[in-house]
């Protein structure tokens, strides 16, 4: 996928104006790239329109207008875009909302090193993108070759999520429509 640059935006004043019909589609598009491992994880597959909505959201958020700051901002998120080679995911983690979601995410440190996309049987280990911390929203990279990514575009073999962390397991299929939009990623 090409970088983004700051001009695909629209401003903050125009995006507020569309801001409940994009809001709406960008869930939606989430939902259907959205991979419920189990009742605490789940994995969101990133493509380029994702990255765009949650850069305009950013944008409105910090109120970012400088388009030196804004084109900045393109490229730190443009590096979650995935490739013709890898797919890019967001790990999502529900904490407990009593206060003790930090006690909840030491425990899962190492998660990404437990988080597998089967294939056919063959498994591709994700890869956590260089993270400051633990946190409950994980960026994470699965990393194919060409034959995996053939038979990941392949509806006729089977593909599913496996978690295999000791406090938190689960494997979920893919269904056929959430995997087809993910293959369109890897053109």
């Amino acid at each position: 996928m090409s970088a983004i640059r700051a001009e695909e935006l629209s401003n903050i004043e125009d995006y507020e104006q569309s801001r409940i019909g994009h809001r709406r589609r960008a869930i939606e598009l989430r939902k259907l790239r959205r991979v419920q491992i189990c009742d605490r994880v789940s994995l969101v597959f990133e493509n380029r329109e994702t990255i765009l909505w949650q850069i305009q959201e950013a944008m409105r958020t910090e109120g970012i207008t400088d388009p030196d700051t804004l084109q900045s901002e393109c490229d730190v998120y443009a590096s979650l875009l995935p490739t013709p080679s890898e797919l890019s995911a967001t790990l999502h983690i529900v904490t407990s909302p009593n206060g003790v979601a930090r006690a909840e995410l030491e425990e899962l440190t190492g998660i990404v090193d437990h988080l597998s996309l089967i294939i056919d049987g063959e498994s591709v280990t994700a890869r956590e993108e260089p993270e400051a911390v633990m946190a409950s929203v994980i960026h994470v990279r699965f990393v194919l070759n060409e034959d995996q990514r053939a038979r990941f575009c392949d509806p006729d073999l089977s593909a599913a999520i496996r978690l295999t962390h000791p406090k938190v397991q689960g494997e979920a299929k893919m269904i056929v429509e959430t995997r087809q939009l993910i293959a369109e990623d890897l053109k």
